[in-house]
């Protein structure tokens, strides 16, 4: 694939050089030292990647400065969870560029969807725009048209592999509507080109290493901490 987008070229190392002006490819790791130890799964990830000829400088950095990177369009690539994504209409956000909030797969083109077209860059990959017509179609829809609608993206989004998992599939690649989560994973890293038109844009864009939680436990129960007892779960329907 790497040769195909004209990456074959690599200098003294072996490391790839860059189409547009013959110097190595290198490609910035943001992450965080939030929820799991991003930084040192990403190093391990870097590892791989120096075995096809791709340089990744791995960054830890303070987590409001990461997002500002992100809105700002700023970022290589970006380490974060994926979290709700099973739910497409409720979280779309880590599986589609629709909220600009955090749109780390795309910050623009979220900007630009949600402004709409104000804002932002317009998308030109049209199955990117396939997705926002879809989505935006799926709220006048009922129940069976609009798992229909969702299984269409998720096809979209498995064939175009805007996000690469690491181990498994995309959440919901399997065509599943949304109403109906795919099978319990394990933790899951996964790739998402940011702002950018196609693949070929690769060497010079944005990209979204998105590590996802655990779930094939059931979700924590919360708690409460009294002094000199042990924490007990709090019963349904109270909060802390």
């Amino acid at each position: 694939m790497l040769d195909g987008l004209g990456l074959t070229r690599k200098d003294s190392e072996g490391y790839r050089l860059r189409t547009d002006n013959g110097q190595r490819l290198r490609l910035q790791v943001q992450t965080v030292r939030a929820f799991l130890p991003w930084p040192q799964q990403l190093e391990m990830v870097a590892q791989h990647w120096r075995a096809v000829g791709i340089f990744a400088e791995v960054r830890e950095m303070e987590r409001v400065l990461s997002l500002t990177r992100v809105q700002n369009n700023e970022h290589h690539i970006m380490v974060w969870t994926n979290g709700g994504t099973e739910l497409l209409y409720l979280f779309p956000r880590h599986a589609v560029p629709v909220d600009p909030v955090e749109a780390y797969m795309g910050p623009e083109f979220a900007k630009w969807f949600a402004s709409g077209g104000r804002l932002g860059r317009e998308p030109t990959d049209p199955n990117i725009k396939r997705i926002f017509d879809l989505f935006n179609s799926a709220a006048g829809q009922q129940d069976e048209a609009r798992n229909t609608t969702a299984k269409e993206i998720w096809k979209i989004l498995a064939d175009q592999v805007y996000s690469i998992g690491t181990r498994r599939p995309v959440a919901g690649a399997d065509g599943r509507a949304h109403r109906e989560p795919p099978p319990r994973q394990h933790p899951v890293a996964r790739l998402h080109r940011a702002a950018l038109p196609h693949a070929r844009q690769l060497a010079a864009g944005a990209v979204l290493l998105q590590v996802v939680a655990p779930s094939g436990a059931p979700p924590p129960r919360a708690s409460i901490a009294r002094r000199g007892r042990r924490r007990r779960p709090l019963a349904a329907g109270r909060h802390a």
